[in-house]
């Protein structure tokens, strides 16, 4: 499993990439459960001020591992 850290390491090599090659507005990072929620949150953003329309966007979706198995015990 990637660790916080991690990521926002990735995240912020990212945004130093994108704005040192182009003077644009910074990335906005978006985490969500599932693509669906991507046209909500961002309307979100956009609403508190911290997102403008056709600016760059990092999306994350979280992934829940898929359930194992349990054991059968015997009786």
């Amino acid at each position: 499993m990637t660790s916080p850290a991690s990521l926002n390491a990735r995240l912020r090599k990212i945004e130093s990439l994108a704005t040192t090659s182009l003077p644009a507005e910074p990335w906005v990072w978006v985490i969500t459960e599932s693509d669906d929620e991507l046209p909500g949150k961002l309307a979100e953003m956009e609403a508190a001020g911290t997102y403008r329309l056709g600016q760059n966007i990092v999306h994350w979706r979280i992934v829940d591992p898929a359930p194992q198995p349990q054991p059968r015990t015997a009786q």
